[in-house]
Order: structure tokens, then sequence, then C-alpha cells
């Protein structure tokens, strides 16, 4: 019941002056703006949506397909994964639904954990044909680096 109320209580000031909810599909939706990790899962949840948990190639690739005609400069989007660190179990999981990752698709180099605090997972997208799309990347989960990516419930 309280965090009920705690989400509540703080949605309105997690979410406003965010730019214009983009429709990518029947089931993606997209705002471009560099959010934290929390504020994008709060903002899907305000819309009966959620951040993607991406556990197969083939859910990678449908993401990417997405993205295939346009021609915005998007990079970096939030995905569901996080790192576990606890005394019960250590290793990344997907938060929508606390299943440890049996698919990856890092970038080279990555993951990494986080001296900042808490580690989550993004997922990018690029207009350059020198970068590859859809590979991930380890950042803290609590800097502004990533824009709001949302999947229909």
């Amino acid at each position: 019941m309280w965090k009920s109320l705690l989400v509540v209580c703080l949605l309105p000031g997690l979410i406003t002056g965010l730019g214009p909810l983009k429709k990518l599909s029947d089931r993606y939706f997209i705002i471009a703006e560099d959010v934290t990790f929390i504020q994008a899962m709060t903002f899907c949840a305000y819309y009966a949506m959620e951040v993607p948990s991406i556990t197969t190639a083939a859910k990678n690739l449908e993401i990417m397909e997405l993205f295939e005609n346009s021609t915005e400069p998007y990079n970096w989007f939030w995905i569901a994964g996080t790192y576990q660190n606890t005394a019960s179990r250590s290793g990344w999981t997907w938060l929508t639904s606390k299943e440890d990752f049996a698919y990856t698709n890092w970038r080279a180099s990555e993951p990494t954990i986080s001296d900042e605090g808490d580690t989550c997972v993004r997922w990018g997208h690029f207009s350059s044909p020198s970068l590859s799309d859809g590979l991930w990347s380890s950042s803290p989960c609590a800097g502004k680096f990533a824009d709001i990516l949302c999947q229909v419930l």
C-alpha cells in the first residue's frame, strides 16, 4: 500500500515536462528525452505500459525493425535489465519478470558494474551506419542516459 501511495504522490513530478509520446507501432511508443531508469519505468507504468525486457534475439530484432525506416537520431533507450547484487544473489535480472538473463546482446567491453549505485541496461539504436543497432550497454540507473521506450502490456 505504501509503495502505491508513494508512486501516486511522486508520479506527477517524475513525468512532467517530458516531450510528446511518439507511436512506433501498435505495441511500442517512445519519448525522445534523456531520463533516469526510474523515470522511464514510472512513465511507462503511468500509461499502462512497461519498459521492454529483451529476452530473445527475435525480440531484439523486432525492436530493431521498428526503427528501420526512421531517420530520427535516436541513441539509447532503457530496457528492463538491472544488476542485482544482494546477499541472496548476484547477476543480471529482468526487473519486470524477475528472471535472470538467458539472452544478452552486449557491446564489446560490456557489461560493467557501476560504482555510482545500481546498474541498468540501455538498448542502442543509431542512425549512423558505422554503429551497430540493437546492442546493449550498462549504465548507472540514476543517470539521465537514455530515452523512454514503452511496450503495451
